[in-house]
């Protein structure tokens, strides 16, 4: 066999490179709240104490022209990852 056309080279090695690289940067971890975020969490904290459902407490954001912090219209979903999120704040 040759190589690029060439002899062919009895001491021709394969050679590979493997890399495994672990980085860590603390300024992508933030979970922090904004205030916009801290104002939703604290409506969606009044609103579950009194036994609102989470598409209802949505339907009320809605109705009053609140937007997401993403700027969308709210889901029930977006009202529970709101709430998990300060959750999750609290244990770490």
């Amino acid at each position: 066999m040759t190589l690029f056309g060439g002899k062919s080279n009895r001491n021709f090695i394969e050679a590979y490179f493997i890399f495994h690289l672990k980085l860590r940067a603390s300024h992508l971890n933030s979970r922090s709240y904004s205030e916009y975020q801290y104002f939703l969490y604290e409506k969606i904290t009044k609103f579950r104490k009194i036994g609102w459902s989470f598409n209802k407490i949505a339907h009320w954001f809605n109705k009053g022209d609140f937007l997401t912090s993403r700027g969308k219209k709210f889901k029930g979903s977006h009202v529970h990852s709101i709430m998990q999120k300060k959750i999750l704040l609290i244990k770490e």
